[in-house]
């Protein structure tokens, strides 16, 4: 028996593939020991390294998860776990996104920002929490710089000549196609 057969027997039998004494952790195909053991050394082995060590074996990790998740997105699998299809007009699966949506909801709960929920409380500013205005969700300071930020984006988009101009030859493309396939 060479020794993959014998990992082989290990992983069908739930048996630590690094010990082969301890059944394996679950889900895992070592036992929590030799999982603990294997993380000890890696933290030894990382920060033993010199700054520049350290720097490099970074970057490389991070060049190796940026080609590991360009490969899965071109496939339309998840990038995160690389196990099911990635939802439409998204790079993650449906399990990924709502694990990765209460991870962030929690982040932001431990940095002291306010929830969606907590913001959606008729008569409080849905910004900062002040009183609002009477039938409006936001306080007179953050009225004024919505409103401000609302005048400044209508404006940017009528000076937007670009967009003019994309508008115009998709609006002709569509009169010129439609032309084509009357006839």
């Amino acid at each position: 028996m060479t020794s993959k057969d014998i990992q082989d027997f290990y992983k069908e039998h739930g048996i630590c593939v690094s010990c082969g004494q301890e059944k394996a952790a679950r889900g895992r195909i070592r036992c929590a020991n030799c999982l603990a053991a294997d993380a000890e050394r890696h933290l030894q082995s990382y920060y033993g390294m010199t700054d520049e060590q350290r720097a490099a074996f970074n970057a490389a990790k991070l060049q190796a998860e940026q080609k590991r998740k360009e490969l899965r997105r071109t496939a339309g699998i998840c990038t995160r776990c690389g196990k099911f299809k990635a939802k439409q007009g998204r790079t993650m699966c449906g399990i990924c996104l709502a694990k990765h949506a209460r991870y962030e909801q929690d982040r932001r709960i431990r940095a002291g920002r306010r929830t969606l929920e907590d913001r959606n409380v008729p008569g409080v500013c849905f910004f900062c929490g002040k009183p609002a205005i009477k039938g409006k969700k936001v306080c007179e300071d953050c009225y004024s710089r919505v409103f401000s930020q609302m005048i400044n984006a209508r404006a940017q988009r009528k000076r937007d000549q670009f967009r003019e101009m994309n508008n115009l030859f998709w609006k002709e493309h569509k009169y010129e196609h439609a032309q084509n396939h009357m006839h």
